[in-house]
């Protein structure tokens, strides 16, 4: 399933995309049949909700360790670590195989389309996606501002707290300023770092560094199914 996508890498121009602008979307996509196998499974699983983490108000169903319920998915954590391994290799394998599926939300929730913005990390973090079917406007498409990777955006933005407070230093547990960033810091951002909206085709992989600004855009009429691995 994964064959054609692996010898299609080119570390160097992938590790430059990733260093400029934080992504690199391989130019070879999956095959249709394998995918569309690959959302029936997720449907039946979700529709068992054994072992499921349920989100936004039931419109996102995460199902983590994934590897132990598909073999794509087993097959995809293959392919992400031989991947990484060319990338970063001190990354090492992955930790998690997610399979995620986002339906639009039963209420027009003002409150839960807003403030998904964030960084899963402050320092470089490489996730790679495939996207299982054609992610339009309306499915959920992930979101990233390219560049805010860099590190020169990032001390920027720690200047004024954005990413860090005198809270997240002094107590260690919880979560930090860059894990929820607000609207208003986004819209300003974006006057410098005009967000990448990720309308792709069924099948499509990405690699992004999400110590980058980035969201799962909410679902307005669609869906979205993604693998995702965790390094």
């Amino acid at each position: 399933m994964f064959d054609d996508a692996l010898r299609s890498i080119d570390p160097d121009a992938a590790r430059a995309d990733l260093e400029a602008v934080g992504y690199h979307q391989l130019s070879v996509r999956l095959p249709h049949r394998a995918l569309a196998e690959v959302v029936r499974q997720m449907d039946d699983l979700c529709a068992s909700n054994v072992e499921l983490e349920v989100n936004y108000a039931g419109s996102e169903h995460r199902i983590w360790h994934a590897e132990t319920h598909f073999s794509s998915a087993r097959a995809f954590r293959a392919f992400s670590d031989a991947v990484i391994l060319q990338l970063d290799p001190d990354m090492g394998r992955a930790r998690n195989i997610l399979a995620i599926r986002n339906r639009p939300l039963a209420t027009d929730s003002g409150q839960l389309r807003t403030g998904r913005w964030h960084l899963d990390s402050f320092r470089k973090q490489l996730k790679i996606f495939v996207f299982m079917q054609d992610v339009g406007e309306n499915d959920g498409p992930f979101e990233l501002i390219p560049r805010t990777q860099n590190i020169s955006a990032k001390i920027k933005h720690i200047i004024p707290g954005r990413y860090f407070s005198l809270k997240d230093i002094v107590q260690r547990a919880g979560t930090r300023g860059y894990q929820h960033i607000d609207e208003g810091f986004i819209a300003a951002v974006e006057k410098t770092y005009p967000s990448k909206l990720f309308t792709v085709p069924a099948g499509t992989i990405l690699i992004a560094d999400t110590s980058a600004i980035h969201r799962a855009h909410p679902v307005n009429g669609g869906a979205r199914y993604a693998f995702t691995s965790y390094h």
